[in-house]
C-alpha cells in the first residue's frame, strides 16, 4: 500500500478520521506501517468487495505505552470466579466465542470492580455491547465509579478465523503480532474510544477502560482517553481442581 492509500484508508469516513485522530502517535505509525505491508485492495476503504477494514489491524500488547500506575487489578470473588468459567468456556469447542461483559466498582472500595453485568445474551465471533444499556448507565447520578467493557478472546480451534493475521502472519509477526486471540485490535480500542466519547456527552468525569481475557488466561486493561495506555496485566491460571469437582458432580 503506497502512502496516499494509506492516507485514504486513515481518512476514509468519520469513524477512521475518529480511531486515528485520538491515537497516540506510537500507535497510530504502528497501523500506517502494517498498512504500508498490505494490498490496498484487501480494504473496505479501498474496495467495497473487500472483506477487511482498518478496525481488523491487530495490535500486539507489547506496543501499547504503558500507564505510569501498571499494577493488577482486584476484583471481586464473584468477578474472579466468573473469569475462571470463563477462561475455561473460551478454550473448549462450541463455547469458543467472545463473551462481553461491563465491570462496575466504586473508587472508595479496595476491589476496583465488584459488580458485572452481560452485555449480550450469548456468545458470538464479534464481541457485540449493548450500547443503549450503556448509556443509561452513563445518565444515572453516579461518581467515584469504575467502569470497564469487558470481552473474551476465544480460541480458536478446528478452524482458522479469516483475520489479516492468518492471511499475513509473516508479516505481522514482523510488528510482534502473536496468533489470534492474544492481541488488541483497533476494534478494541475504538470501542473504548466510542466510550470515552460517551461519557464525555454525558459530562462525566470517569477514565473507562477496556479489559479484555485472552485465552491463553492474559488479562489486560487499557484505557484510551490519553492515548492508548495498558492499565493493568496479570496472568489468569485454570483453577483445575475447582473444575473437576464441577465436572464431577454434573
Amino acid at each position: 500500500m503506497t502512502d496516499e492509500q494509506v492516507s485514504l484508508v486513515c481518512n476514509a469516513n468519520p469513524t477512521n478520521r475518529y480511531i486515528c485522530k485520538h491515537l497516540d502517535e506510537k500507535t497510530l505509525n504502528l497501523c500506517k506501517a502494517m498498512l504500508s505491508k498490505l494490498d490496498a485492495g484487501e480494504f473496505k476503504e479501498i474496495n467495497p468487495d473487500a472483506e477487511f477494514d482498518i478496525t481488523c489491524l491487530p495490535i500486539p500488547i507489547e506496543s501499547i505505552k504503558n500507564g505510569e500506575n501498571l499494577q493488577e487489578a482486584k476484583y471481586s470473588d464473584e468477578i474472579n470466579n466468573e473469569f475462571q468459567t470463563l477462561l475455561k468456556t473460551i478454550n473448549h469447542k462450541g463455547t469458543n466465542f467472545e463473551f462481553s461483559y461491563a465491570l462496575l466498582g466504586m473508587q472508595t472500595e479496595e476491589e476496583k470492580y465488584s459488580d458485572a453485568f452481560p452485555m449480550c445474551k450469548g456468545g458470538t465471533q464479534a464481541v457485540n455491547y449493548d450500547w443503549e444499556r450503556i448509556e443509561k448507565f452513563l445518565k444515572k447520578d453516579l461518581k467515584n465509579v469504575n467502569f470497564s467493557i469487558f470481552h473474551t478472546h476465544p480460541k480458536a480451534i478446528g478452524e482458522e478465523h479469516k483475520t489479516l493475521y492468518n492471511e499475513h502472519k509473516e508479516i505481522f509477526e514482523e510488528f510482534g503480532v502473536k496468533p489470534d486471540g492474544l492481541n488488541l485490535s483497533l476494534s478494541d480500542i475504538y470501542a473504548n474510544q466510542y466510550l470515552d466519547m460517551l461519557c464525555e456527552k454525558y459530562g462525566k468525569d470517569y477514565s473507562p477502560e477496556s479489559t479484555v481475557l485472552m485465552h491463553d488466561g492474559t488479562l489486560i486493561s487499557f484505557s484510551t482517553k490519553d492515548g492508548v495506555k495498558l492499565t493493568s496485566e496479570q496472568k489468569l491460571e485454570l483453577n483445575k481442581q475447582k473444575n473437576e469437582e464441577q465436572e464431577l458432580i454434573l
